[in-house]
């Protein structure tokens, strides 16, 4: 019986990425408007073109503020596991895919754990939420080396990837 389960979990925004979403906005539309009015009052002939250029500057301000959106996808397929990042809802990139039986260490993820070991690849993959249980998984990538992904996964996905783990480093995670 084939085994699939799939989950998305949104990325919390911190305040610096809301203050800067935030600010984008207010910047665009006061920029627009002076330049809307200044051409209107000094430069009537130049007005139209003023205006599809604050048009195109509050389009690109849209689809820079849409860019922000991110959400993180995982799925187990067979012991597979595939992380996709998608951003604004509508692009979809692959972070990493490989095969559960391969990864090296597995368990609840604390920063101080693994703030002095060497990994040639991050993968922050988690909600961003302290409320939620993050979890680790310490794995080699033919594309990135020795790599670290932190995710935020479901009982359902957890589940799926504990019954997929070699056996040493599913008695290691369930003592830690």
């Amino acid at each position: 019986m084939d085994t699939f389960f799939e989950q998305i979990v949104a990325k919390r925004k911190s305040f610096g990425e809301i203050f800067l979403q935030t600010g984008i906005w207010v910047f665009g539309i006061f920029i627009g408007i002076w330049l809307l009015l200044f051409a209107f009052l000094n430069y009537h002939a130049v007005f139209m073109a003023v205006a599809l250029l604050v048009m195109l500057l509050w389009i690109g301000m849209y689809y820079l503020s849409r860019s922000m959106n991110i959400e993180f996808e995982y799925s187990v397929t067979n012991g597979s596991f595939d992380l996709d990042k998608i951003t604004a809802k509508s692009k979809r990139r692959r972070l990493a895919a490989f095969e559960c039986k391969n990864v090296e260490r597995f368990g609840r993820y604390t920063p101080a754990a693994h703030q002095n070991v060497k990994y040639d690849k991050k993968i922050i993959a988690s909600s961003g939420k302290p409320s939620d249980e993050q979890y680790f998984l310490t794995v080699r990538l033919p594309e990135g080396g020795h790599t670290l992904i932190v995710i935020t996964p479901n009982d359902r996905v957890l589940g799926a990837i504990k019954q997929f783990l070699p056996r040493q480093v599913a008695q290691d995670a369930n003592r830690a």
